[in-house]
């Protein structure tokens, strides 16, 4: 549904923020989901700064889709379609 289309994503996007912010030596402090640092810190290595903009940026654009009423289905089967593809 909708709703869990929105916290999925919403919550994809949270982690590539605090991922960026721990890459750039932020503070622990304004993490969103800050419990715990040392491991979001360990997971930012392993991602550049292109890619976490990059699936930021992705996030952003689900969630507009999703605000004019494009499938939840679809929208969330192309962002994951996505980051595979970078994955791979």
């Amino acid at each position: 549904d909708r709703e869990r289309a929105e916290g999925l994503i919403d919550a994809y996007w949270t982690l590539s923020r605090d991922l960026l912010l721990a890459k750039s030596g932020a503070p622990h402090g304004l993490f969103l989901g800050g419990e715990r640092p040392d491991e979001l810190a360990r997971e930012a290595d392993v991602w550049s700064v292109d890619d976490l903009l990059a699936t930021i940026d992705l996030c952003r654009e689900a969630r507009a889709a999703l605000a004019v009423n494009v499938s939840p289905r679809l929208t969330l089967e192309i962002v994951v379609s996505r980051l595979a593809a970078k994955e791979a």
